[in-house]
């Protein structure tokens, strides 16, 4: 037995795995008209085309988070935001990372300008949090 899903017409991204997952979730959930009984459907047939905890996604974001460099010129904010959405897919695939880790790993992404910050940051105390960090 089949249900029927009864679409409207929507001009949506296709998801490009460039964005997180998440924002545009969000997007897409709020385009889509359903009803209401197959909204849950789809919504576990999408995350499980697209939010798969295998081996492979797991490596790739944690790839994303060790890799992450800020570009020259970038605000720091933007630089932020891109850390918070690859933790926040992290998170969605049960990969929890310290706070004290993550408060290294986003500092020594920042570029080299902020070398004075992240030396302060680091040598100046006895413990270090993300919060620390983002007070910047």
């Amino acid at each position: 037995m089949t249900a029927s899903v009864s679409l409207t017409k929507y001009k949506g991204k296709k998801f490009t795995k460039k964005s997180s997952f998440n924002l545009w979730h969000d997007k897409m959930r709020t385009i889509l008209v359903v009803e209401e009984t197959t909204t849950s459907s789809l919504w576990l047939w999408l995350e499980s085309k697209y939010m798969t905890k295998s081996l492979t996604n797991r490596l790739y974001l944690k790839q994303q988070l060790y890799t992450l460099k800020m570009e020259k010129g970038t605000p720091i904010s933007q630089h932020l935001n891109t850390f918070n959405y690859i933790i926040m897919d992290l998170k969605n695939n049960d990969i929890k990372i310290d706070d004290e880790v993550r408060s290294l790993i986003v500092m020594c992404s920042l570029s080299r300008s902020y070398e004075n910050f992240v030396d302060t940051m680091l040598y100046n105390h006895c413990d270090i949090s993300l919060k620390d960090v983002k007070m910047i």
